[in-house]
């Protein structure tokens, strides 16, 4: 006898409409996704960096 979960909002998970399913696919999407985050991450990066010199000064 197998143990089955019942199906409930705990265990829902919805599925993805067909416009998430496109820009998942979406190649130019992804490049502008990839250069943003890449910026802020640079940003966050810079900033830690500067406070750093600060601190050392």
């Amino acid at each position: 006898m197998k143990h089955e979960r019942q199906k409930t909002a705990e265990y829902f998970a919805s599925q993805p409409t067909g416009v998430t399913l496109f820009f998942r696919k979406f190649l130019p999407w992804q490049i502008i996704r990839f250069i943003f985050i890449n910026m802020k991450m640079m940003g966050l990066i810079w900033v830690s960096h500067r406070e750093c010199r600060k601190k050392s000064h």
